[in-house]
């Protein structure tokens, strides 16, 4: 399992930058949750695959246009910002790099499971975009067992649907949690809080 290094928020207060610096040789993803933190990890020096998680506000263009040019990895979520981030990496001859977000259960924004497969292979004939991944998020893996082992069987349908065709490198949805759970589905791990010893409380 791949981990991810998620330091939204400023690292959970401990310092997106600094955090960064100790990571950066130990992992091969920095994932954080606005365009903004994306560059600014650039600006500092960091070459690592850098994934931002965001709810765009897709009226910045400039802001997409330096994520593209820079080589920072974009989550697509709706077919609004697939053609969005493909126009602007059009305009800019570059290829933009992408984790399509899945929501199953969540509820906050993504494609629908169901609907999944069908957009995937709308983001496939875009040649301005490269799919890096496909995530989801869980809605409370440390609190409700339940509905989190439901979450990752839809993501799971999803995965082994793809594998048929369809060759995606990055498939994540654990988080910290997650982690200690057995039998959750893809390749690789956005470790956030964990990454400081501490955890969520599991039953």
């Amino acid at each position: 399992t791949e981990i991810m290094c998620v330091i939204k928020s400023n690292a959970y207060g401990h310092g997106m930058g600094e955090v960064a610096d100790i990571l950066k040789k130990h992992t091969l993803y920095f994932v954080v949750a606005s365009i903004e933190e994306a560059l600014a990890l650039r600006e500092r020096g960091i070459k690592n695959s850098i994934l931002v998680l965001g709810n765009y506000d897709i009226s910045d263009k400039q802001a997409f246009a330096d994520a593209i040019n820079k080589g920072i990895e974009l989550a697509v979520y709706s077919l609004e910002v697939l053609k969005h981030i493909a126009s602007v990496a059009r305009k800019a001859k570059k290829q933009a790099y992408a984790h399509i977000k899945i929501d199953t259960g969540m509820s906050r924004f993504g494609i629908d499971a169901k609907e999944a497969m069908r957009y995937i292979h709308n983001v496939m004939k875009c040649k301005e975009i490269q799919i890096r991944g496909i995530y989801s998020h869980f809605a409370a893996s440390d609190e409700d067992s339940h509905f989190t082992r439901i979450q990752a069987d839809r993501f799971e349908k999803i995965i082994a649907a793809l594998k048929k065709n369809v060759s995606i490198p990055y498939q994540h949805i654990k988080n910290t949690a997650g982690c200690f759970l057995e039998g959750i589905p893809g390749n690789a791990a956005r470790v956030g809080i964990g990454l400081y010893g501490m955890y969520p409380s599991l039953w």
